[in-house]
């Protein structure tokens, strides 16, 4: 309802158990500090918190019946940015496989994780 945008941003700082908040954690120390590095904390913070408010209005849009938590959404929009800065710059990387293949593997996990209870691929997919 209209009267409840807090649970749009609050869903970001819970998770649905250990394995949850792990496979995030892997996500954000593989993706994240890389692109911090490369980008700086300013953009990256704002592409982060822009691509989870988007994970949690999909997921909210087409999850009516049940609570979804996490920040899935937000690592799966680096993970996208990455993809996109990997394939704008193919050409300067030393191990283009090995990028693309964990990037690949990190999909993968999280979108495993998605069907655990009170986590969704919506989310992931919304980020």
């Amino acid at each position: 309802s209209i009267d409840q945008g807090w649970c749009l941003i609050s869903c970001i700082w819970l998770h649905a158990g250990v394995f949850h908040v792990s496979a995030n954690m892997l996500g954000l120390l593989v993706i994240g500090i890389r692109m911090e590095r490369e980008f700086g904390f300013v953009k990256i913070g704002l592409l982060y918190v822009m691509v989870e408010l988007a994970g949690s209005v999909i997921s909210g849009r087409f999850v009516r019946s049940n609570i979804s938590v996490g920040a899935s959404g937000a690592v799966f929009g680096l993970l996208d940015a990455k993809l996109f800065e990997l394939i704008i710059n193919w050409t300067i990387y030393s191990n283009k496989v090995a990028s693309l293949l964990m990037l690949v593997l990190i999909v993968v996990v999280n979108l495993g994780v998605g069907i655990l209870p009170h986590v969704d691929n919506f989310g992931h997919i919304g980020g």
